[in-house]
C-alpha cells in the first residue's frame, strides 16, 4: 500500500465507502421487495421461494463471523450460495438439511433451515461493512504514510546534507575486541527513523489482521499470532544491538553477526570500502560496502540505520582502508551489483520473499480456511 502512495490510499478508501453508499441503497429496494408470484409485485425487484435440500457446507472464518459455502439442491436443478450464519445458527446449516431457498434477481439471497433464516453473502439487507473496513483500511494508511513519509524525508535529507560535510572522526578508545585481544570496537545503535519504521510496521501488522481480530471466535488466536510476530521482531532487533560488533585490531578487520557468530578478515581479504545509497520511494538507505580484492563486496552495513557513520570512517581509517565513494552515490536496488558486485544476494532475496508469501498464505489459511460440516 505504500508503494501506491498516501494519496491514492485515501482515494482508494473513498471509493470503498462509496461502494457502501450503494449497498445501502440496494438494501432499501431489497427490504421492499415482494413475492414475484403477488400481482402487484414488480417483475424487477421480487423474489421467489424454493424447496432446496442443502448437498454440502465448507466452512471458513471471516471478519465479521463464520462463513458457509453450501451447494443446494432444488427442484430445479443445484444452487450455490455462500451463507453467513450467526453462531447460533451455524450448527443448523448442515449437509442434509431441508431448507427452503429465497432468490432474489436469480440469486440466493437466505436460506430458511429448521426455522431459522440465514442470510447470504449476495443479501443486500445483509451487513455489508466489509467495505466501510477496506475503506478505513486505505484512508487509515494513506492518512498515517502522510504523517510518517515527511518524518522520513526530512531525516533523509538532513542525513544527506551531513555527507557533503561530514563531522571530524571520533576518536576510539582501545577495548578488548572479541574473540581476545585490543582494538577498537563499534557497536549499532538505533536512529530515530528506525523507530518511527518499526512502530509504523507494528501498526500496519495489527492494522491488516484486525479483520481476523473481530472476529470472536479468533479473536484470541490472533492476538497470539500478532504476540508472536512483534515478539520475534523486537528478539531480532535486540540480538542485532546486542551481539553485532565491528572491530579491527593488529590481525586486521573482524566482525560479531546478530546470532554471536565472530567472522575475521585478515589483513589482505579487504582492500577498501565503498560508499553509496539505495533509493526507494521515501527515503535512501545508505551502506558502507567493504570490498576485497576481487572486487566483490565482503560484507556491508547499513550506515544511515544503525551504524554512526564517522566511526565507520574512523575504524576504516585505523584499519587502513581507503573510502571510496560518497553517500549521494545513488543507485537502486537492481543496479547495486553494478555498483560493488555481490552486494545483492538474488537467490537469497528470493528466498526471503517466499518464505514471506507462505507465511502469508499460511496465516489465511489458519484464519479463513475451510473446513466442512
Amino acid at each position: 500500500m505504500l508503494v501506491l502512495g498516501p494519496g491514492v490510499s485515501v482515494v482508494l478508501g473513498v471509493a470503498f465507502f462509496v461502494i457502501a453508499a450503494h449497498e445501502s441503497a440496494a438494501a432499501d429496494a431489497y427490504r421492499a421487495a415482494q413475492p414475484c408470484q403477488q400481482a402487484s409485485a414488480d417483475p424487477a425487484n421480487c423474489f421467489e421461494l424454493s424447496d432446496a435440500v442443502i448437498r454440502s457446507v465448507h466452512v471458513s472464518q471471516t471478519r465479521t463471523g463464520e462463513q458457509d459455502d453450501v451447494v443446494l439442491a432444488t427442484p430445479t436443478g443445484s444452487l450455490t450460495a455462500t451463507l453467513a450464519p450467526s453462531s447460533a445458527d451455524s450448527q443448523h446449516v448442515r449437509s442434509g438439511a431441508a431448507a427452503i431457498a429465497k432468490i432474489y434477481r436469480g440469486k440466493v439471497t437466505a436460506v430458511a433451515v429448521d426455522d431459522r433464516t440465514v442470510p447470504s453473502a449476495e443479501n443486500p439487507a445483509a451487513d455489508q461493512s466489509q467495505w466501510r473496513f477496506y475503506g478505513l483500511w486505505f484512508v487509515g494508511v494513506g492518512l498515517a504514510s502522510s504523517l510518517v513519509i515527511p518524518v522520513w524525508r526530512r531525516v533523509g535529507r538532513s542525513a544527506r546534507a551531513r555527507d557533503g560535510s561530514p563531522p571530524p572522526p571520533p576518536q576510539l578508545q582501545l577495548e578488548v575486541v572479541p574473540g581476545g585481544g585490543i582494538g577498537t570496537v563499534l557497536a549499532p545503535r538505533v536512529t530515530r527513523s528506525v523507530w518511527l519504521q518499526l512502530g509504523f510496521a507494528a501498526g500496519l501488522l495489527l492494522l491488516t489482521t484486525a479483520r481476523w481480530l473481530l472476529v470472536p471466535a479468533l479473536t484470541s488466536r490472533v492476538l497470539v499470532v500478532d504476540g508472536v510476530i512483534l515478539f520475534l521482531g523486537a528478539l531480532a532487533l535486540w540480538l542485532y544491538l546486542h551481539n553485532s560488533r565491528l572491530f579491527v585490531d593488529g590481525n586486521g578487520l573482524g566482525r560479531v553477526d546478530w546470532l554471536g557468530r565472530l567472522t575475521r578478515y585478515p589483513s589482505g581479504s579487504i582492500v577498501r570500502a565503498n560508499r553509496y545509497s539505495v533509493a526507494n520511494r521515501y527515503r535512501r538507505n545508505a551502506y558502507l560496502a567493504f570490498v576485497g580484492p576481487d572486487g566483490r563486496e565482503v560484507f556491508k552495513v547499513v550506515a544511515s540505520a544503525y551504524w554512526d557513520r564517522a566511526q565507520l570512517e574512523a575504524l576504516c581509517e585505523r584499519a587502513r582502508l581507503p573510502v571510496e565513494g560518497t553517500y549521494r552515490d545513488v543507485v537502486t536496488v537492481s543496479a547495486m551489483n553494478r555498483r560493488v558486485p555481490g552486494s545483492l544476494n538474488w537467490a537469497r532475496s528470493i528466498a526471503i520473499t517466499a518464505v514471506v508469501v507462505l507465511v502469508i498464505i499460511g496465516l489465511v489459511l489458519l484464519f479463513d480456511g475451510p473446513t466442512t460440516r
